[in-house]
């Protein structure tokens, strides 16, 4: 399955999520993701623009819990990529399972995120307490996703979003530490 995603930071949310009511788009909840992400004990996936997270999905005092794996990129202007995602049961045991396999963690990114539905789009305005607020737009397809991803960007226009951001959450908040570190200077002051 082809994840076609386009994601923007948000000025003002409350705004956009009136505009999208507006448009039809229809409310389906609130959850919040915990997210660890993992390195490949002999891949460098910061090389080859993969990723496999563990998500931890709770609302309403339910949770869910799925393995994802995200491949490279296809695009420069969106964050379209082969996506494979199964649920799990345990998400202790498979921590346990990927570090006997000498996969580590990396990071753990929390979020709020807000789904919204119209037609075949699936419309989450996320808020993480490290970056604000952000609209991710996206659709599924098997073949032809060029055609989907222009949908997609003409869509996030239509609602005035500006610049689409690629990079993903995981990669802001990295940038976002190592600028700290080195607003430090050299003797960490």
């Amino acid at each position: 399955m082809i994840e076609v995603e386009a994601k923007a930071r948000l000025r003002d949310h409350e705004k956009t999520e009136k505009l999208l009511v507006s448009r039809g788009a229809t409310f389906q909840g609130e959850v919040l993701h915990t997210d660890t992400y993992f390195l490949h004990p002999s891949r460098d996936y910061g090389a080859t623009d993969e990723t496999l997270r563990l998500r931890i999905i709770r609302w309403e005092g339910k949770e869910e819990h799925r393995l994802t794996y995200k491949g490279p990129r296809m695009d420069q202007l969106t964050k379209t990529r082969e996506e494979l995602e199964v649920e799990i049961g345990e998400p202790e045991d498979l921590a346990l399972l990927l570090k006997k396999l000498r996969f580590t963690p990396l990071k753990v990114v929390k979020k709020k995120r807000r789904y919204y539905e119209l037609d075949r789009l699936e419309i989450t305005v996320d808020f993480l307490d490290e970056l604000g607020w952000f609209i991710e737009v996206e659709t599924e397809v098997e073949e032809d996703w060029e055609n989907a991803r222009d949908g997609v960007v003409a869509f996030m226009k239509s609602i005035g979003c500006g610049k689409l951001e690629r990079r993903s959450y995981l990669e802001l908040l990295m940038e976002q530490e190592a600028q700290s570190v080195g607003d430090l200077g050299p003797n960490g002051k």
